[in-house]
């Protein structure tokens, strides 16, 4: 996952020594006791903050640093689910954008594996071809653009039950076209359509969304 790094921040009094403890959601994370934390799939939507506490000879004191949350993504696919300009039948392609996307987070592939969020990393091969649900996390602003314009892995995608932090880059068009399996009716919140002014076929001929 993503690497969050904290500063010791400014004091006064001379501290000689600064610890450091990562908690989740109000609670200490075991063994999170250093000024970087790789985030793992537990810490998706949760309030994450470190803990740290400067001591000099008189003493110590604690002090919480900024929150981080980050959101998740989480979408179920089917990859036999092939046909047209599909990939193989243990392949998963995301529909990143080579140009005009902005990537950085973490995808956890549901087959106890994860990958850095980058147009790089958009294909996954398993070892073998079934459902799998995908989550990805990353903070707002990290995780902008998503078409499939009618191509590559659309018949794939069988379910979005969150939005999480995705964004879609305007001017583009089409951006679920072609998802005809894909059911929304479990999704627990709103895509966010900040900046988004073009929404042309955006879900045409998704015929099996509320199904």
């Amino acid at each position: 996952g993503s690497t969050l790094t904290t500063t010791n921040g400014t004091w006064t009094n001379s501290p000689t020594g600064y610890t450091y403890q990562w908690t989740r959601n109000g609670s200490n994370i075991g063994s999170a006791t250093s000024s970087t934390y790789v985030l793992v799939e537990a810490d998706a939507g949760a309030n994450i903050v470190c803990k740290v506490t400067a001591t000099n000879g008189s003493g110590s004191t604690t002090a919480n640093s900024n929150t981080i949350t980050e959101g998740s993504f989480v979408s179920n696919w089917i990859t036999t689910n092939t046909g047209g300009t599909s990939s193989a039948a243990t392949t998963i392609v995301l529909p990143l954008l080579a140009a005009g996307g902005t990537y950085s987070g973490t995808i956890y592939w549901g087959d106890g594996t994860s990958s850095g969020l980058t147009y790089a990393n958009r294909t996954k091969v398993y070892s073998t071809g079934g459902t799998y649900k995908i989550v990805i996390t990353a903070t707002l602003g990290n995780f902008k653009g998503f078409l499939f314009a009618n191509a590559g892995d659309k018949t794939k995608l069988k379910e979005i039950t969150q939005w999480g932090p995705l964004q879609l880059v305007d001017s583009s068009s089409g951006y679920f076209f072609g998802c005809t399996n894909l059911i929304l009716t479990g999704v627990t919140d709103t895509l966010n359509l900040s900046g988004v002014t073009n929404f042309t076929s955006a879900f045409n001929t998704c015929t099996s969304l509320t199904t």
